[in-house]
């Protein structure tokens, strides 16, 4: 079930952040990557015995989309100075979030260990598929850094 769905988002993420325009590149892979980021906890979730459903689906991507923006964005706008670069240390702040999900889904007392390690899981898979989307969509290294690192090599006027 995991090896089909988060392939399946982070294709259509990388396709719409590669359609862009470069001015507007890291704008839309930040915006692609929250919203293909809380659909992985969804389509994972709505994975029945039965197969996919979409009413599940559709439920649980109302509320991932609700902790993106609670715990997700504030983070990122954090994390983004720092300019991560590897994967692990994204997918560790992302089990990070998830935890927070997890407390915030019991009202502040204490979830049970599979439950934590569940939304953890969850959480910095859901932040890794983030990434990607922006990094390779010009958040990190593309093409708006290039023009920084050629400006700072770039001989003055007066030598």
């Amino acid at each position: 079930m995991l090896l089909f769905v988060v392939p399946i988002f982070l294709a259509i993420g990388l396709a719409i952040a590669a359609r862009c325009g470069a001015g507007k590149r890291e704008l839309i892979a930040t915006f692609v990557g929250f919203v293909v980021a809380a659909a992985i906890p969804a389509g994972i979730l709505a994975w029945t015995n039965e197969g996919f459903s979409i009413g599940w689906f559709a439920i649980v991507y109302v509320f991932a989309i609700g902790f993106v923006s609670i715990l997700g964005v504030p983070a990122f706008l954090l994390l983004r100075p720092l300019r991560p670069g590897r994967w692990w240390s994204v997918g560790a702040a992302g089990m990070l979030l998830g935890f927070g999900v997890a407390v915030l889904l019991r009202s502040f007392n204490a979830p049970e260990f599979r439950e934590l390690m569940a939304t953890g899981a969850l959480g910095g898979l859901s932040a890794i598929v983030f990434w990607l989307i922006w990094k390779f969509g010009g958040g990190v290294d593309g093409q708006r850094n290039s023009f920084e690192e050629a400006d700072r090599w770039k001989p003055s006027a007066g030598s």
